[in-house]
């Protein structure tokens, strides 16, 4: 009937109507006033109650299937007034609260009936156009809602005080209900925004200013300030200051009133609370969300201050936070604003074990300490007659999620009206006894019940506790990461030290709640970033904090060990501290480049450590003392673990590896263990995952961790003792196995054209992905090569049997494209550093096997396209104007590909010296490589233009490349090494000048974030400044070796063919014509071919060999060897084989005036 438009609703809306009238005429004293009080009463209170039950009855029809047509209460309440004539139920009802001094019930259901009606969010706008068609009316509503608010802080004990308090309680709940409904509503005109205009501009004053009305923000206020207020209703009121915080329209005008008018924050802070050794759980469990609510807020405002530049403010915001005894007094704000006097002072006594006392903690700290990491017992239930797995089961099936707050309970109704229907079925089908058996079963099911209550006490109380932790995380991570670092000053790594410890001892208590240890792992995670950032960029300047970063050492690796497998989100945060710490470690051994510098000459010979060395040593030393109990936690991770914790364990190893190279603990536990051939069949058996990865549909977690293996084993193959053990393990064979490495876009004929092109956004192209994959794996190659060094033939055998197995893939990149670009010099880079280490040195086996033969007919294949690369890639110049006249490339990739050049031309560079290096052991032969012409390098523009069109050493060419080519190599590379090291002074000199430069002065110039960054612009081009003056100095000294050889064979040891033929006309029969790259003859054995054969070239005439004696002066003149000198004396003097050059030069002055003069 009340959910209809009835006779029985009208006649209760009557009453509501006509009694508010007539209440308002009668008087206290008048006879007719009690009936008429009770009337209303109870028409208010059938109202309320049809609110409250109205969905349950709607479920209970629609399950019925029943006909009845009803609407819900609401939507009758908005209908027309009889009385009025107006569609006023719901403001003729809110009127009730003006009563509230008289009649508090009235006004307390009043106040929840409107509330109810105005959760709607459709009818917003109606609704606030209801209350504010009359001014007088809405006026006194709001001050009738005002007065109930401001009540609830006189509470004591007795009937109507209580009433009072849910009048209160009922008022902000029915603020908190509306105010984040989007639209403009009533509960912001309640709380003193301007409805007519947006809410941000509203400019909110106290009461009694400007004709300012008192509201119910200021009553709310007013409610916190009182000593007497019900924990309960105070936190209420503080969940409202932290909606209205939290709210974007809201927000700005509520955080600068509380900020400059009521100064809420600092004061709050001031007066919070911490210890609460006489309250009861329940007690406390209110205590801590009110301060949940506060800490929110808090964030919120260090956050905004921080972002509006009110230095001053946000100052004395960390500086209470940070502090222990910090009073506020009324107008002077808060008694101290030093933040060397606050618990900052005492830091020496935070980085030992013991707990420090907790007077001494700051307001930071002691909020963490209120929140218990005790894990709340619940106890198992014994059940006789039903089972136990079963009832689990319906308890789980019954679990409902609060929308906002996240809270996990059980719908106790639920769970007895299944348990009910189970005890009927049961009894139906009599399998569970005669019915006399119903009450022992209905025993069982209370009992159940019982149960079911007190786990959803358990799961709230846990998740106050998450609440509350989350609040304390949103303030430190504000504080450290959102703040200026200016407001913590040279404190940062103090701070970042004492609450890691704090924390960490929390999480290492016996009994931990493991709902709380990942998101406490997460923090952990936060601050080690943040303490790599400090110690990164201020170093480490003082013993204390070294002790502290020792203590936090051993709390992750405990955390570590002590840690639950079934705790992943928690373990894979662990490891990212522990990486974290470890790259600190790293990235402080990397940036003491200098030790004489550093320590002196006096240092370096008394063996003194340097902060850096001492904090690698003494996290190694930590590590370690925990045995191998660590170590084999973290291998099992790195092969068995979930995605993110196996990529992150993998990459602690690698860091590990990479701070104790010399000791190699870590590769021997993993070679003893089977860890390192576990992690090469990994790869063989994720290379069908690889293949599939390579679709950009597909997601990118396996390529991921695929790159942090192959990062690991490339840093254990840094070490002869590492390759050793990869090659001994099979690393070759099981690289060669993978067919991933095949499929190449371009070779691939699944894939299209436009697969291969980049994609824009986060997700990578195919051609992206697939270099993700190739790079790692020759850079791997590379490392093994490097470590084992050029004598030994078996690496490179291993390494070019690789390549071998994937021939078409490396042919096609030495083949390379119409137009190089950046990514195609990357890999051409990476392909010619492995080959030219490899294919020159490779031992192949005289076998007749087929195949050896085939292996033996490939590894010729790949040095003959190897050799067609000389003239196009030796001569950088070339490149350097090609980049230059493309107005398409950017700066960034304009210098990275200038440094993939220059480094293609060192590898080929390194190969030729290599072939002709290793030819033979008689210094009277050589590999002829190049032919005897220096003439072209009289007109080098001529020469240019020619040598790099042609594509010499291909299966057509017969005639080696001019040996001019090499010459012009040594001019250009001795011209721009030489301008280079002009560049390199300059740019030192100007790093220099930056780092000398002062805050203040960067200040008046040019704000601090634009002043690093040029310091950071200025590092990177000095960097690659210095790769490419390392690279032509390879370049150079290369091309020296090569053309002394070359003149050394021609204008020494060279016989033309038409010299003396007949004396050598049977040994010359015997001998083929000229061979290409490091070809041998496969009838040929290796005695045989070790003699020096070429003596009589083929080829070659004697006009050759008297224009190569004219041109040689002219060509390789004095100031070119004088030039080289200067280059000795710059640069090569720094260099460990000093005097290299100038030995080259030498022998070539004297082979020119020996021979050619």
């Amino acid at each position: 009937m009340l959910l209809q438009s009835s006779h029985l609703l009208k006649t209760l809306l009557s009453v509501i109507s006509e009694g508010l009238q007539l209440l308002l005429q009668y008087d206290l004293t008048s006879p007719v006033r009690k009936p008429l009080e009770k009337a209303t009463l109870l028409a208010l209170q059938i109202l309320n109650v049809t609110l409250d039950k109205q969905d349950d009855f709607l479920n209970f029809l629609r399950q019925a299937n029943h006909p009845t047509i009803v609407s819900r209460l609401e939507k009758l309440l908005l209908g027309i007034n009889s009385y009025t004539g107006q569609a006023d139920h719901v403001v003729t009802i809110a009127r009730y609260a003006s009563l509230v001094n008289l009649l508090p019930n009235h006004a307390l259901h009043a106040v929840c009936i409107t509330g109810t009606v105005c959760r709607q969010p459709a009818i917003q706008t109606e609704l606030l156009s209801l209350f504010m068609a009359d001014t007088l009316v809405s006026r006194e509503i709001l001050s009738g809602l005002v007065e109930g608010i401001e009540q609830g802080a006189e509470w004591s004990s007795g009937e109507a005080n209580s009433v009072r308090c849910e009048m209160a309680s009922a008022s902000i709940k029915f603020l908190l209900d509306t105010v984040n409904l989007p639209s403009t509503n009533i509960s912001h005109f309640l709380l003193g925004f301007n409805v007519h205009k947006p809410l941000f501009q509203t400019d909110l004053q106290i009461p009694g200013q400007t004709g300012v009305y008192r509201t119910c923000l200021h009553a709310v206020l007013s409610l916190m300030e009182c000593d007497h207020t019900p924990p309960a209703l105070l936190e209420l009121a503080y969940h409202l200051i932290y909606t209205l915080c939290s709210n974007p329209d809201t927000s700005s005008p509520t955080m600068r009133y509380l900020r400059n008018t009521q100064d809420f924050f600092i004061k709050t802070l001031c007066k919070l609370k911490f210890s609460h050794n006489e309250a009861t759980e329940e007690e406390l469990s209110v205590i801590i969300k009110q301060q949940t609510w506060f800490m929110k807020t808090l964030a919120i405002e260090l956050r905004l201050t921080s972002i509006n530049k009110q230095r001053s403010h946000t100052q004395s915001l960390i500086n209470c936070l940070l502090d222990y005894n910090t009073t506020y007094t009324e107008g002077g704000g808060r008694g101290s604003a030093d933040l060397s006097r606050t618990v900052l002072s005492h830091t020496s006594q935070y980085h030992s074990l013991e707990l420090f006392h907790s007077s001494m903690k700051s307001r930071l700290l002691q909020f963490l300490d209120l929140v218990s990491f005790h894990d709340i017992g619940l106890g198992d239930i014994m059940l006789e007659h039903f089972n136990t797995t079963s009832v689990m089961q319906v308890l789980s099936s019954c679990e409902e999620q609060a929308p906002e707050s996240g809270l996990v309970s059980i719908n106790i109704p639920q769970v007895h009206q299944l348990l009910v229907q189970e005890i009927n079925l049961a009894q139906q089908g009599n399998s569970m006894g005669p019915l006399a058996h119903r009450d022992v079963l209905l025993a069982e099911i209370k009992q159940i019940l019982a149960y079911a209550v007190e786990w959803n006490t358990v799961r709230e109380a846990v998740n106050v506790r998450l609440q509350a932790f989350d609040s304390w995380r949103q303030v430190t991570e504000v504080l450290l990461s959102g703040c200026p670092a200016e407001c913590l000053g040279d404190k940062r790594p103090d701070i970042i030290i004492n609450i890691l410890n704090a924390l960490i001892r929390k999480c290492l208590q016996d009994g931990c709640l493991d709902d709380l240890i990942s998101p406490a792992c997460g923090v952990i995670l936060s601050l080690m970033a943040n303490l790599r950032q400090s110690v990164f960029k201020d170093g480490l300047r003082d013993t204390n904090i070294d002790n502290g970063l020792q203590v936090i050492l051993k709390g992750i690796l405990n955390l570590i060990v002590t840690s639950s497998g079934s705790l992943q989100r928690a373990r894979a945060n662990l490891y990212g501290a522990l990486l974290y710490y470890l790259q600190m470690c790293e990235s402080e051994l990397s940036k003491d480049t200098n030790p004489l510098a550093s320590r002196g000459v006096s240092g370096v010979l008394e063996g003194k450590q340097s902060a850096t060395e001492k904090l690698a040593k003494e996290a190694l030393h930590v590590i370690y003392g925990f045995g191998d109990a660590i170590l084999e936690v973290i291998c099992r991770d790195a092969c068995d673990g979930l995605n993110v914790s196996r990529m992150l364990a993998l990459s602690c190893l690698d860091s590990l590896s990479a701070l104790d190279p010399p000791s190699c603990h870590v590769l021997r536990f993993m070679s003893s263990h089977g860890y390192i051939r576990h992690l090469l069949e990994s790869l063989v058996q994720s290379d069908s995952i690889l293949v599939q990865s390579l679709d950009p549909a597909q997601p990118l977690r396996h390529l991921y961790i695929y790159e942090s293996t192959m990062s690991l084993l490339s840093r254990l193959a840094m070490t002869a003792q590492g390759a050793s053990a990869l090659l001994n393990s099979g690393l070759m064979m099981r690289l060669a196995e993978c067919s991933v490495y095949d499929a190449k876009p371009n070779l691939s004929h699944g894939l299209s054209a436009a697969d291969s092109m980049d994609c824009e956004g986060f997700n990578p192209s195919v051609s992206s992905r697939y270099r993700q994959i190739l790079l790692p794996c020759l850079k791997l190659c590379q490392t093994v090569l490097i470590s084992l060094g050029t004598e030994n033939e078996n690496a490179a055998d291993q390494v070019m049997k690789f390549i071998v197995a994937h021939g078409d893939v490396f042919h096609s990149t030495l083949r390379g494209q119409t137009v190089e670009t950046c990514d195609s010099l990357e890999e051409l880079s990476l392909l010619t550093a492995v080959l030219c280490r490899a294919a020159s040195f490779t031992a192949v086996s005289q076998s007749e096997e087929e195949r050896e033969l085939m292996f033996r007919g490939q590894v010729s294949r790949i040095q003959r396209r190897l050799g067609s690369l000389i003239s196009k890639y030796l001569l950088v110049d070339d490149w350097m104007k090609m980049f230059g006249a493309q107005e398409s490339l950017d700066e960034s990739e304009r210098c990275r590909m200038t440094v993939y050049v220059h480094e293609i031309a060192a590898n080929i560079s390194t190969y030729c010296r290599n072939v002709v290096a290793n030819s033979t052991h008689d210094p009277s032969y050589c590999r002829v490589l190049f032919g005897p012409s220096l003439s072209e390098a009289l007109d080098q523009g001529d020469f240019t233009s020619k040598s790099t069109s042609r594509d010499y050493w291909s299966s057509s060419s017969l005639a080696p490349p001019s040996l001019s080519l090499m010459v012009i190599q040594i001019k250009q590379a001795s011209a721009k090494l030489l301008d280079a090291l002009d560049d390199h002074k300059q740019l030192q000199t100007r790093l220099d000048s930056l780092s000398d430069c002062s805050e203040a002065v960067r200040g008046e110039t040019s704000s601090d974030a634009v002043a690093i960054e040029t310091k950071q612009e200025v590092r990177d081009r000095l960097e690659r400044q210095t790769s490419i003056i390392q690279l032509l100095c390879l370049i150079l000294e290369n091309s020296l070796y090569i053309v002394w050889r070359h003149l050394d064979f021609y204008l020494t040891n060279c016989i033309p063919e038409n010299r003396d033929t007949s004396l050598f006309r049977a040994h010359h029969s015997s001998v083929s014509s000229m061979r290409h790259l490091t070809e041998k003859s496969l009838n040929v054995s290796s005695t045989e071919q070790d003699k020096p054969k070429s003596i009589i070239s083929s080829g070659i005439t004697q006009e050759e060999l008297d224009t190569l004696k004219e041109t040689t002066p002219s060509v390789i003149d004095e100031p070119l060897l004088q030039k080289l000198a200067a280059i000795e004396q710059c640069y090569a003097s720094k260099r460990t084989h000093f005097g290299y050059i100038g030995a080259l030069s030498r022998r070539l002055r004297r082979l020119i005036n020996l021979h050619c003069c």
